[in-house]
């Protein structure tokens, strides 16, 4: 964590205290152990942490006859649930940069048996292919950053990791059509979305989810007017995403305003209007 970042909810500051006291003592590495982290991990984001679980029962009609891209799978979590949420013959392509983040998010598509369903990319995903530096958060395995705009770099582990963008992934792979798309990537959300204009041209009813935090935006040059005019001027409206699934209207012209005190949302964009939820 940097002086530019929000306070993490005390259930985040917990679950980071746990998981720096662990990683510490060095018995992550023992199976059983990392297993248990995972368990734990998916147990707190379900319950206390993440909306998509809930949003999927609520509104499963956003995920309904399209593949899901997960930007940012971390360990694989969000993938799992969307591998639940899609339909037969779609699949799920999580893109996710960190060495050990995705060594679990593959054991996570192995022990679920979701070997055909989800697609792991290890990369960086942004608005130009090519190659970066990930630096790595010790002690907070979903805080590793690009080039860590905002971060003391000393003493950090750095790994090189391949960058690409979702419109070569989907011309590439043939990702068509696409039903939803997840971006968390830790202040390069904006990356991720100049990076994906084709894809947001040839899949006018695909949902995209954002984690919204306008400070670590700014550490990458980002200013809320410029997140705002990229969707609105594409006829996107914005949705705060509840952590039980629903979806409130937000006013776009005001994001970045009003925000809790970890200081993030979630944010659904979309061009059409949810049906009611059917919680």
């Amino acid at each position: 964590m940097t002086a530019a970042d929000p306070l993490p909810s005390w259930p985040s500051r917990l679950a980071l205290w746990a998981y720096d006291s662990v990683r510490r003592r060095g018995v992550l590495s023992v199976p059983v152990v990392d297993r248990a982290y995972t368990t734990v991990y998916a147990l707190y984001k379900r319950h206390l942490d993440d909306p998509f679980d809930n949003l999927r029962r609520v509104h499963p009609e956003l995920f309904a006859g399209g593949h899901v891209i997960d930007v940012g799978a971390n360990i694989g979590y969000t993938a799992g649930v969307f591998a639940r949420a899609i339909d037969p013959g779609f699949r799920v392509w999580a893109f996710e940069p960190a060495s050990e983040n995705v060594a679990r998010l593959h054991a996570m598509v192995e022990q679920s048996g979701f070997q055909s369903v989800v697609v792991v990319k290890r990369a960086v995903v942004a608005d130009r292919a090519g190659s970066t530096d990930l630096v790595l958060n010790p002690r907070h395995p979903g805080d590793h950053r690009v080039t860590a705009a905002d971060a003391d770099e000393r003493g950090r582990a750095v790994e090189r990791v391949p960058v690409t963008t979702l419109d070569e992934e989907a011309e590439r792979e043939g990702i068509t059509p696409i039903a939803f798309v997840k971006i968390d990537v830790q202040g390069y959300e904006f990356h991720v979305c100049r990076g994906m204009r084709a894809v947001l041209d040839a899949n006018p009813r695909a949902a995209i989810a954002v984690e919204y935090a306008p400070a670590m935006l700014r550490a990458y040059g980002v200013q809320d007017a410029d997140f705002a005019a990229f969707f609105a001027e594409r006829g996107y409206r914005p949705y705060r995403v509840t952590q039980r699934g629903a979806l409130l209207p937000l006013a776009i012209k005001a994001l970045g305003t009003d925000l809790p005190s970890c200081g993030y949302i979630d944010i659904l964009f979309t061009r059409t209007a949810p049906v009611a939820g059917h919680a």
